[in-house]
């Protein structure tokens, strides 16, 4: 038995299940890459969340704010076969389902946690946000309002939250 399990064992990579690769996670100050490889990327999400729990959302990957923001084919990813290349974090505010504007960036200096999921597959992780560059001395241009033009794109404010 033991020489047919040897002879077999170069070729168990033909038998074992896709499962999620992630190849790298790079980070700015507003902003996390994760490139990773799954078996369908047309059926994948990704969620990126301030707990490990996932309870409490990003406002850029918040499903009730943003439908298809979890989407490995939303805007700005990339998909390249089985390669996918998400981007989290936008550097702008953009109108919600609520019609309230939110900022869709990441935090600086924050630490965040990411759950893939393709199929049956799950992957999780972290990664933290880089902080400002020293010698940063300018601002963030205006957030734009694109479908009402001459407005600005403010994220709102909810006075009543404590």
């Amino acid at each position: 038995m033991r020489p047919l399990i040897l002879l077999l064992l170069p070729f168990a990579f033909l038998f074992q299940n896709e499962a999620i690769e992630v190849d790298r996670v790079e980070t700015t100050p507003t902003q996390a890459v994760i490139a990773f490889t799954v078996a369908e990327p047309g059926n994948c999400t990704v969620e990126i969340a301030f707990d490990s729990g996932f309870t409490r959302p990003s406002h850029d990957t918040d499903e009730n704010l943003f439908p298809g923001s979890q989407k490995c084919g939303r805007p700005g990813a990339i998909i390249d076969g089985k390669k996918v290349v998400f981007v989290a974090g936008l550097r702008r505010a953009m109108k919600a389902a609520d019609g309230r504007f939110y900022s869709r960036a990441l935090e600086t200096n924050r630490r965040y946690y990411y759950r893939i999921r393709s199929g049956e597959h799950v992957k999780e992780g972290s990664f933290e946000t880089a902080n400002i560059p020293l010698g940063k001395l300018y601002g963030e241009p205006y957030p734009f309002d694109a479908e009402a033009p001459g407005h600005y794109a403010w994220p709102s404010i909810d006075w009543k939250d404590g």
